[in-house]
């Protein structure tokens, strides 16, 4: 458990270096994954341990790891890499420009 806690901690500033966008359930997925691999690794001497990747471990995590204050996205799992696409298209379709009208001149 140390050591994917770890993992995940080194992750999470690399993720904040690039300025991705995280939400709680993607790190919970990144941790989950991370353990699964590590028991994978060590195999089944530590297949007993069980780890869920809850919301209560996530709060406690931040407290482990001094991260009171990190920000996330409310952002479905799975979306996060979809978004900058889907906006450069919202964008472009609409012929959007960084001028603002206002609706009565529309």
């Amino acid at each position: 458990m140390e050591t994917m806690e770890r993992l995940l901690h080194v992750w999470l500033e690399d993720q904040g270096q690039r300025n991705v966008p995280l939400s709680v359930a993607l790190i919970q997925e990144k941790a989950k994954s991370l353990f699964d691999d590590l028991q994978r690794e060590q195999g089944e001497s530590s297949q007993t341990e069980k780890f869920s990747a809850s919301k209560g471990w996530f709060v406690r995590f931040k407290e482990r790891h001094c991260l009171p204050h990190f920000k996330t996205h409310r952002m479905a799992p799975g979306k996060e890499d979809e978004y900058p696409e889907t906006l450069k298209s919202i964008i472009q379709e609409g012929e959007y420009t960084p001028h603002l009208t206002s609706l009565r001149e529309v």
